[in-house]
């Protein structure tokens, strides 16, 4: 059973620290963004610096992206980040840590509002 363990550790400490980072950014909204040769997302960016950025995530459309036509919570989101725009409440994002959406933009995990 402590061979198991620690092979288990082992095996832990040997994947790619990149593999868990989610990149993440608090301000204030400071760029929504659509276009129609990007169907169905919108991009967002916050006045704060993004840390933890993917290496996938290089595109400047963006720190994250919104699929808002394919889950339940994207449009959700989309419309808290709208409203926080509006208002101009301070908001952290997280991303998923992976570019599935856009290749070249973090996909969104959430959004928070403080």
């Amino acid at each position: 059973m402590k061979t198991i363990k620690s092979l288990l550790v082992l095996c832990a400490l040997g994947l790619p620290v990149g593999a868990f980072a989610n990149g993440s950014a608090t301000g204030t909204v400071s760029n929504l963004f659509v276009d129609a040769s990007f169907s169905g997302v919108v991009y967002i960016t916050l006045t704060g610096v993004k840390s933890g950025n993917p290496a996938c995530s290089s595109s400047s459309r963006g720190q994250f992206v919104i699929p808002i036509t394919s889950a339940i919570d994207y449009p959700y989101m989309f419309n808290l980040a709208l409203n926080a725009q509006e208002s101009g409440a301070t908001v952290t994002i997280t991303g998923q840590g992976v570019c599935n959406v856009d290749n070249n933009v973090e996909t969104i995990q959430n959004i928070k509002i403080s």
